[in-house]
């Protein structure tokens, strides 16, 4: 046979039938829109303002001081406290910023042909970090300062 349950009748849970839906649609109203509030992008990516690099001939890897890493205070929601990626910003940078791990923010920056060290002993320019927005299509993302190497 069935079991009573105090406090809960046969019919909806202690409430009249016609009424326990309209409470279930709110109960779950209620976990959906928490749910998408926490998913909520607010925080910008955060790296360092500068960073020194030396690459050797041979290499096309830099070595950089600090270690390229980015952080995001929505971490760790999905999307929003992952970083997508890295932008080099200026004309003509022979390089390249590769995202090597989404969830911790790591990186690295490398040469995208060999670099010719005696022709062009310095290169200047600037890099910006970039999460993965709200969802998989990458919607509303959010760019760091810009950051000079």
């Amino acid at each position: 046979g069935e079991r009573d349950c105090p406090g809960f009748s046969k019919r909806g849970w202690g409430m009249p039938l016609a009424s326990a839906p309209r409470r279930l649609l709110l109960l779950l109203l209620l976990v959906v829109s928490c749910a998408l509030g926490n998913k909520a992008n607010k925080h910008k990516p955060w790296i360092e303002a500068e960073y020194q690099g030396i690459v050797m001939e041979n290499d096309n890897t830099v070595l950089l001081n600090p270690p390229l890493f980015a952080l995001d205070k929505d971490a760790p929601l999905r999307y929003a406290g992952e970083i997508c990626g890295f932008r080099i910003h200026g004309a003509g940078v022979p390089f390249e910023a590769v995202i090597l791990d989404k969830a911790t923010g790591e990186g690295l920056i490398r040469a995208k042909e060999p670099v010719d060290c005696e022709a062009h002993k310095e290169h200047t320019f600037t890099i910006q970090a970039y999460d993965c927005g709200e969802g998989p299509d990458g919607a509303n993302t959010k760019k760091s300062h810009k950051a000079t190497v």
